[in-house]
């Protein structure tokens, strides 16, 4: 028969190659943008930050870092918006123009009440001048 001697398969190692479904977040860890990926055929639980070096999804990067554009800059202006609302509304407008209240706002507001002041203490007792029984000395 033949002298070949049979060679046992090598073990091949598999590459087990998963599907990215979704980019949840992005961070900068030790100088390296890191993505925290929904895995397709996975629960939540499964999420995982992985480095941008392995990932093989430019689309689905691409994706993300524009709608995360959108969404800040949308609320770059909602902010924006809130602010100039608040900073030149018809109510503060007119104050601060003028630079003081008007004579009618004043009649109106009811007048402010003085803090209530403490009680003299000169004539009360303290401690256990006032008769009280030491239980138990710490």
């Amino acid at each position: 028969m033949s002298n070949k001697k049979l060679k046992p398969e090598e073990p091949v190692e598999e590459v087990n190659e998963f599907s990215v479904e979704k980019i949840l977040d992005s961070r900068v860890v030790n100088g390296k943008v890191e993505y925290f990926l929904k895995w397709k055929g996975y629960s939540s639980e499964e999420n995982t930050w992985e480095p941008e070096e392995n990932l093989d999804c430019d689309d689905l990067i691409q994706a993300f870092k524009e709608s995360r554009k959108k969404k800040e800059g949308a609320l770059i202006i909602k902010i924006k918006q809130n602010f100039w609302y608040h900073r030149f509304s018809p109510s503060t407008a007119k104050e601060e123009s003028s630079g003081r209240k008007s004579k009618l706002k004043e009649a109106t507001e009811e007048p402010k009440v003085a803090p209530a002041k403490r009680k003299a203490t000169g004539d009360k007792k303290m401690g256990f001048d006032r008769g009280l029984v030491p239980e138990e000395i710490i």
